[in-house]
């Protein structure tokens, strides 16, 4: 891997099953030190395991040096919030284009 950290977050939760895998909860922000293949090997709280890569997405957006975990994941939630607000404003924009707007010109 390049020197750039890769940060992902956990849209799963997982249990080890051995030694050296890493448990986690859905929401956890990990910060991966290997690939390799559908495994991946990251740090969670200072413990380091192997986790199946399809129980996590990659954060691109995130700044990633110097970044501790509180940092990491201030930031995870403040994206997080942006998107959802994003999805919101753009279901009030069709509700006024879809149903508002038709409203106001009928005659009923």
């Amino acid at each position: 891997m390049a020197n750039e950290a890769v940060v992902v977050q956990a849209i799963y939760c997982y249990k080890k099953t051995n030694n050296d895998e890493l448990t986690f909860k859905k929401g956890d922000i990990i910060t991966v030190t290997q690939k390799d293949d559908g495994w991946w090997e990251g740090t969670l709280n200072g413990e380091t395991g192997w986790f199946p890569s399809n129980y996590v997405k990659e954060l691109k957006d995130v700044p990633k040096p110097h970044m501790n975990q509180e940092n990491q994941y201030r930031s995870v939630v403040l994206k997080d919030l942006i998107d959802s607000e994003k999805a919101h404003v753009t279901e009030l924009e069709a509700l006024v284009t879809n149903f508002l707007q038709p409203l106001e010109k009928s005659t009923l």
